[in-house]
């Protein structure tokens, strides 16, 4: 019962969070399309040293990769202490 129950409560944070995502997809497609009806404005590329910033890709990559090592190290750690406790259970 407490796997259905978990299971339950992950569908339905999982499914939260994609509405929340569309929303938010929606919400930037309009802003961006009022934003290309603005006066044009100079290109980010004519400023000094862009060159040298990252991709939008390489900064997003880089955050999720960061995030992924962050979530690995939860899980170790989760199972540890659940090792930890039931063998002083035991």
């Amino acid at each position: 019962m407490s796997s259905s129950v978990t299971t339950t409560i992950s569908d339905v944070l999982v499914a939260s969070i994609k509405q929340s995502q569309d929303l938010a997809t929606r919400g930037i497609d309009a802003w961006s399309d009022l934003a290309a009806k603005a006066p044009s404005t100079p290109s980010f590329g004519s400023l000094p040293f862009t060159d040298l910033l990252p991709s939008p890709t390489q900064v997003v990559d880089s955050g999720f990769a960061i995030v992924d090592e962050v979530v690995a190290a939860q899980k170790e750690l989760s199972s540890k202490l659940l090792e930890a406790v039931a063998t002083k259970a035991s």
